[in-house]
């Protein structure tokens, strides 16, 4: 299955429920992507490659074994405007416009 930029995410949650595709392979596939692209775009300040992939490889044993790891379990995604505090992501403020 492809589960690129323009698969939706309830068709990659789906896929990997069913083996279709592996949660490993979907985030290493979406964090190369993020390393090829992120210098012209800069749109990441931090990438948890490593917490990402080891969440992945949780999803696939706890698939494997037969259990639900949940409506979007293996779906990459990205948290805008928000920062690392005390150990829990946290909103941070928007700049404001200066006249």
């Amino acid at each position: 299955m492809s589960t690129g930029e323009d698969t939706p995410a309830v068709a990659i949650a789906e896929a990997i429920r069913a083996r279709r595709a592996s949660a490993r392979e979907v985030v290493a596939s979406a964090l190369e992507r993020i390393a090829r692209r992120d210098a012209a775009l800069n749109c990441f300040t931090r990438v948890l490659d490593d917490t990402a992939l080891a969440d992945a490889e949780r999803i696939d044993r706890l698939v494997a074994a037969g259990g639900d790891p949940g409506p979007l379990a293996g779906v990459p995604f990205a948290v805008k405007n928000a920062r690392l505090e005390n150990d829990g992501l946290v909103a941070a403020p928007i700049a404001s416009a200066r006249a």
